[in-house]
C-alpha cells in the first residue's frame, strides 16, 4: 500500500479521527533560517508542533510558559539550558521553563515542541512502542504522536509524523 499524500487525507477522515500528518501543515521558517515549525493544534493554554532545527539556534525567552521537547526522526539533539549540556537521542525528551536560556544545537533535528501556558496546563509525557494494532488513548485534554515509521488508519497509511487529537 502507498503511503497516504496530505492533500488524500478526506476532510471526513481528519473530522472523524483528528488525525494530523505534519506534512499536511504548511511550514513556518524561522526569522533565522535555521528552523522549519509545523502548527499541529492549538487549544486554550498548549499548543503542539513539529519542529526541524539544522544549526545553532536560541529559543527566545518567553515568561509563563513551561516547554516540553521530544526529538523525533533519527538525529539527535544537544541543549544548552541555563549553562549545562544535555544531548537527546530519538525518543528522549526533556522539560524546561520558558524563562529559561536554552540554545539548540542540531543537524537535521526533528522535535516534538509542546507549550503550556503555566497558569492553565501542564504538559505529561508517556512514551510506548507498538508493533499491530493499537487503540490511540487521547481525548480532549490530550493527544498520541506517531514518531516512527507508519501506521494504517482504514485504508491509509499515515507516517510519522502525525498527531491524533
Amino acid at each position: 500500500m502507498t503511503p497516504l499524500a496530505p492533500s488524500a487525507l478526506s476532510t471526513h477522515l481528519r473530522e472523524r479521527w483528528n488525525v494530523i500528518p505534519a506534512a499536511s501543515v504548511q511550514p513556518q521558517l524561522w526569522p533565522d533560517g535555521l528552523g522549519l515549525t509545523r502548527v499541529l493544534a492549538r487549544h486554550l493554554g498548549w499548543r503542539l508542533s513539529v519542529t526541524e532545527i539544522d544549526g545553532r539556534i536560541a529559543f527566545p525567552a518567553v515568561r509563563e510558559i513551561d516547554r516540553l521537547l521530544m526529538v523525533g526522526g533519527t538525529q539527535p539533539l544537544a541543549l544548552q539550558i541555563e549553562g549545562g549540556m544535555i544531548h537527546l537521542l530519538p525518543g528522549q525528551a526533556v522539560s524546561f521553563a520558558g524563562e529559561d536560556r536554552v540554545i539548540a544545537i542540531a543537524e537535521h533535528a526533528e522535535v516534538v515542541y509542546v507549550s503550556t501556558q503555566r497558569s492553565l496546563a501542564r504538559a505529561r509525557l508517556s512514551i510506548s512502542t507498538h508493533d499491530g494494532p493499537f487503540q490511540v488513548p487521547a481525548g480532549e485534554d490530550g493527544f498520541s504522536m506517531l514518531l516512527a515509521g507508519d501506521a494504517q488508519l482504514g485504508a491509509h497509511t499515515l507516517q510519522a509524523p502525525t498527531a491524533f487529537l
